[in-house]
């Protein structure tokens, strides 16, 4: 069984926000994520869903870095591009 690969964001306050990568496109150059606020502990636990743009791009040297999409704009441009890939792991996208 393979390990299962987490993000952990971590805000200014050192609070942490783990995150399972459930799918990835790209828009304007840029990589984007769907990910799922999970914990390692419980795995049955379901939590929000965040799409999340790279910050740093390791084929450029850089130490790869997540944001989450704020902009409502940015969000559902790429959310129609993530609808059918979310829909087929049974999450609905509304946009």
């Amino acid at each position: 069984m393979s390990e299962i690969e987490y993000i952990t964001l971590t805000a200014e306050d050192g609070d942490e926000l783990h995150l399972q990568p459930l799918a990835q496109t790209r828009l304007a150059g840029r990589r984007y994520l769907a990910a799922e606020e999970t914990d390692p502990q419980v795995p049955e636990y379901e939590g929000e869903i965040y799409i999340l743009r790279a910050a740093a791009d390791p084929a450029e040297g850089e130490f790869e870095s997540y944001e989450i999409v704020e902009d409502e704009d940015e969000l559902m441009a790429v959310l129609v591009l993530l609808r059918d890939e979310l829909d087929e792991l049974g999450i609905t996208v509304d946009v």
